[in-house]
């Protein structure tokens, strides 16, 4: 996801830990609503987040914030995370507020008939 050409924007809604979290980091974009809760309490089990999240969150967040969060599996409630900067913004419909930039970075590309079209066989125009 990280990787994509294309933005990837989560929509968060309620409970966003472990597992969860660590996908929405992967994004480019996070919209949450004010029931969200973002976290990795697996920590708390004596496990350690697998998939990128006690990299990725440092980076978004801070070394500060996120020492605070990981060694305790400590989560943030939505206001929180935004003012951290674990969120990009609140909105009541975070599923529409995600399409509607999903949306406006599609029109922010150029149109396909202007993108540069790749060749079917390079070797053959080689030849």
């Amino acid at each position: 996801i990280e990787a994509s050409s294309l933005p990837v924007v989560a929509a968060i809604r309620g409970a966003c830990l472990g597992g969860g979290l660590e996908l929405a980091l992967a994004c480019r974009w996070r919209i949450a609503d004010q029931t969200a809760q973002l976290g990795l309490p697996e920590v708390v089990l004596g496990v350690v987040p697998g998939s990128g999240g006690t990299q990725r969150l440092p980076r978004l967040v801070g070394m500060e914030t996120a020492l605070s969060m990981i060694p305790q599996g400590r989560s943030l409630k939505a206001a929180a995370a935004c003012e951290a900067g674990l969120v990009d913004a609140l909105d009541d419909d975070p599923l529409k507020a995600a399409c509607e930039a999903d949306l406006a970075a599609a029109l922010a590309r150029p149109p396909i008939s202007a993108m540069p079209r790749p060749l079917a066989a390079p070797e053959a125009a080689a030849a």
